[in-house]
């Protein structure tokens, strides 16, 4: 999208980062929380959340180092963007799981999203809290065998095309599994 490689003399195809400041004031509330939601369904069963994956975007536009084209709608460059960087440690992490726990990575986009692969688990409260949050995930799905498939799938990286595959599921019966596990999840208020 517009993360590719830009040459030279596309320089003035693609909007500068007074530009794109700019265009980011322009976006309202609304556009700035389905971007929220968005940045959070890519972040399922990764670890790292959405609001972190949109903050570093953002960042890496203002910093100049994400080009947007000029015809490229705003929230659909942040989109594509966030979607690559979600993909490039999904691959990086499929190449070398365990060289992403506490090595730098060669990869500008994946390297600050090392800082948030350590164990958040402290203290003795956090981790009766963790334990918590975790008996009212399972007994939220409790006896909802499609849904915890569907979750452990997603958590070993496989793509919604496998997923489906694996549970013959249509894809509209696999988008309104992912509907009703949403919610479920949003009913949760962890």
């Amino acid at each position: 999208m517009g993360n590719a490689l830009i040459k030279n003399e596309d320089v003035q195809d693609v909007l500068s980062i007074s530009e794109i400041k700019i265009c980011l004031d322009t976006l309202t509330e609304a556009k700035w929380i389905k971007l929220g939601k968005t940045a959070n369904n890519l972040c399922v069963g990764l670890p790292f959340e959405g609001a972190d994956l949109l903050h570093i975007v953002v960042c890496k536009a203002l910093e100049g180092k994400r080009k947007c084209r000029k015809y490229l709608p705003i929230e659909v460059f942040i989109y594509g963007a966030m979607e690559s960087l979600v993909d490039a440690f999904i691959k990086k992490r499929k190449s070398d799981p365990l060289q992403l726990t506490r090595h730098i990575s060669e990869e500008n986009d994946v390297t600050e999203l090392i800082d948030l692969f350590s164990n958040n688990i402290d203290t003795p409260e956090e981790e009766l809290i963790a334990s918590q949050a975790l008996q009212r995930i399972e007994q939220l799905f409790e006896g909802d065998e499609n849904s915890l498939k569907i979750l452990s799938y997603q958590m070993d990286n496989l793509t919604p095309a496998d997923i489906q595959e694996l549970m013959q599921l249509t894809s509209v019966q696999y988008a309104s599994a992912l509907r009703a596990i949403r919610r479920k999840y949003e009913k949760l208020e962890i």
